[in-house]
């Protein structure tokens, strides 16, 4: 079992190199922070999010750059089965020296990981990770406890690892006409949307295994096989579009009833999410309305087959408008995301909402147009709230121009992961 642990622990050998073919996640940085003034750091996410990729990241800071002696930094999969006494041995023999416990899937909480903690708590750092939906209730031996959510690679995590920008450069050091500019990253913004950004596909070039990674991807379900198949590919093929309960129930032949059960539960399993519309007080304002958005772009192609290159889709505006929800979402949580609709159906893509007002963004990548949409002016005639700006996410459209006494932006969509820097 010794061997099981040396094993674990790869960088108790001398000889060690950390893999260098690694995505640097932005999280790194602010795990390896946050342990300097923390006892316990947790991470959540789900399963192939890069949870076990970080704490090896963490590994390498703590010996390579803050020269932790290796033997003080013990790693342990708690899923896979070690005698507690060698993790406890270990512990001792680094006392009264602190032990740096890299403990990867906690989850449901795990009794031999609380035995350790609460034995050993005053001898322990600990960084541990659990997937999304397991429990973790918590230990009562650390009152510094942080805990993070590490989503699925972004854009430009992967710009990072395809070294179009350096690890470490901080995004507003980037000109944003050199973006613009460059002929590398459309085609990298393509492949993003359609293989997603689970950090095994963005690695690897060979489509065929891109497309059997993320086949894999849509196998897992509480559903009916039957059921699991049909909800899915219905959501997938109305991606951006508002979830109309009765239109699903009868593509299923079941019940509304069974349908909203059905729906609860896809929810549970963390792949789709839905968009409520605006709240706001206008006149022919859609209300109560959702629309539909997945979690993965490469999982939601997986489930209707769905690999074909960008100039061969008939879907590329949705994609870069669930794109946009996820880039949002992720990058700027406090801001409220909606979208605005009106009985007569027309509507605003996006409309972002925090204490400085609302972006109203709208998405013309099909059907290009360097004129300002039309809702613009209804709703800046519409709304009591003040506009920010507006956005128009383009193909290649890259300019600024004013409604009233409001910007409106013009940008390709493969710079809106730069948005702090758009003005």
């Amino acid at each position: 079992m010794e061997t099981t642990l040396n094993e674990l622990n790869p960088w108790w050998n001398k000889d060690f190199i950390l893999d260098t073919d690694l995505i640097y996640r932005d999280i790194f940085d602010e795990v390896n922070n946050s342990l300097s003034q923390n006892d316990f750091v947790l991470i959540s996410g789900m399963d192939d999010f890069g949870k076990t990729t970080t704490l090896n990241f963490v590994a390498f800071e703590l010996i390579k750059n803050l020269h932790i002696q290796p033997q003080r930094v013990l790693f342990v999969d708690f899923k896979q089965s070690v005698p507690l006494n060698y993790i406890m041995t270990h512990i001792e023999s680094n006392s009264p020296y602190k032990t740096y416990l890299l403990a990867d899937n906690i989850g449901d909480d795990n009794k031999d990981f609380t035995k350790i903690v609460d034995k050993y708590g005053s001898l322990l750092k600990v960084v541990a990770t659990k997937n999304s939906n397991d429990r973790f209730l918590g230990t009562t031996n650390y009152k510094n406890f942080v805990e993070y959510d590490l989503p699925l690679v972004s854009f430009t995590e992967y710009l990072r690892y395809k070294r179009i920008i350096n690890t470490g450069q901080q995004l507003k050091e980037i000109a944003l006409e050199n973006i613009v500019k460059s002929p590398l990253i459309k085609p990298l913004f393509w492949n993003y949307l359609i293989y997603g950004s689970y950090p095994y596909v963005l690695k690897t070039d060979d489509l065929n295994l891109k497309q059997t990674f993320l086949m894999n991807k849509t196998q897992r379900s509480k559903l009916d096989e039957d059921i699991y198949k049909n909800i899915y590919r219905y959501l997938a093929l109305k991606t951006g579009n508002l979830l109309n309960i009765c239109d699903l129930a009868d593509s299923l032949s079941v019940s509304r009833y069974h349908a909203e059960k059905h729906l609860a539960l896809i929810e549970e399993e963390n792949k789709v999410s839905f968009l409520p519309s605006l709240d706001i007080d206008i006149k022919k304002a859609l209300k109560k309305s959702l629309k539909i958005f997945f979690h993965d772009l490469g999982v939601r192609n997986a489930f209707i087959n769905g690999f074909q290159n960008i100039n061969e889709r008939f879907d590329v505006e949705n994609l870069v408008l669930n794109y946009a929800v996820l880039f949002f979402y992720h990058t700027f949580p406090k801001m409220e995301i909606s979208f605005f609709r009106t009985t007569n159906q027309t509507e605003i893509n996006l409309v972002l909402q925090d204490e400085s007002g609302l972006i109203p963004i709208q998405i013309c990548y099909d059907k290009p147009s360097e004129k300002i949409p039309r809702i613009f002016r209804f709703f800046k005639d519409s709304v009591k709230k003040r506009i920010s700006k507006f956005i128009v996410i383009t193909k290649d459209i890259y300019k600024k121009e004013q409604l009233d006494d409001t910007d409106v932006l013009f940008i390709p969509s493969e710079i809106l992961p730069f948005f702090d820097k758009i003005n």
